[in-house]
């Protein structure tokens, strides 16, 4: 008796754990920032720091940001007062500028829950997220080092962009991008449940994913990558070949039909309330 309970116990868990969130598609913003290449700012990356961000796709939308181990010129723990996280992006079509204040005290700070308000079925498309001291000076930007850090430097949701694309993103945003530290830099991006404007299920050839990247502070490029949609579905799953240590600044990433025309992006659909 004590077996069979025992057995149908696990298979409880492991159906939990199945239909658990972890298991589903990225519906919010999780990101590490980087150094800014060239920056002037009194607030350094050292060896050991760390900083990394997320937004999400519930309670109207909630960011979180936590710095650790920020360093002066002289590699000590900095303190420094009055800095601001600042997003830009485009809410329901509107472009905003979103900022939230913190300070850096003896090499730590953060922004422990900073609720935006919004509700469900708000679209927050990403185009920049920068943190800034006190004299505006940027110091950190989206990006990741390769061979360093989370196994995911960046796992994004994707949200529709309204530029006359035949190509439907799900409401439920059954779509989403990682790019893994290691490894080279391993991309994913997955859709699911794509439709055309009658609501049909789509199949389309020739799409393609842009993604802008700087490397080691060199001039940006853009890596292509296209994918074909069967079925309701399209996954591009490449290597960026990088080498571990490089330092690498994510400044975009965009989705286009076969017409060419802009039909996805970094962002966050508001789930609830």
């Amino acid at each position: 008796m004590r077996l069979h309970s025992a057995f149908w116990l696990f298979v409880a868990v492991v159906c939990v754990g199945l239909s658990s969130p972890a298991a589903a598609h990225q519906t919010s913003l999780s990101a590490t920032l980087i150094a800014v290449d060239g920056s002037v700012s009194p607030v350094k990356y050292g060896p050991k720091t760390n900083l990394r961000l997320s937004l999400s796709s519930g309670n109207g939308g909630k960011l979180k940001f936590k710095l650790k181990r920020a360093v002066d010129a002289g590699g000590n723990k900095i303190t420094a007062l009055g800095n601001t996280l600042r997003m830009e992006v485009i809410l329901n079509g509107v472009p905003q500028s979103l900022q939230f204040p913190f300070d850096i005290i003896n090499g730590n700070g953060k922004i422990g829950k900073a609720l935006l308000g919004l509700v469900r079925p708000d679209i927050i498309e990403i185009l920049e997220i920068v943190a800034e001291d006190q004299g505006g000076e940027p110091f950190a930007t989206l990006g990741l080092i390769a061979g360093k850090g989370p196994t995911k430097a960046l796992a994004s949701a994707i949200v529709q962009v309204e530029e006359g694309s035949f190509i439907r993103v799900a409401p439920t945003r059954d779509s989403d991008i990682s790019i893994k530290s290691k490894k080279g830099g391993e991309l994913h991006v997955r859709f699911d449940k794509l439709r055309d404007a009658l609501g049909e299920d789509i199949n389309a050839s020739g799409n393609r994913l842009e993604l802008e990247l700087a490397v080691n502070g060199v001039a940006p490029i853009v890596e292509t990558f296209f994918f074909d949609i069967i079925n309701d579905s399209g996954e591009v799953d490449e290597n960026l070949g990088l080498t571990d240590g490089d330092v690498v600044e994510v400044l975009r990433a965009d989705v286009y039909d076969p017409n060419g025309d802009r039909f996805a992006t970094l962002g966050v659909r508001i789930q609830n309330p």
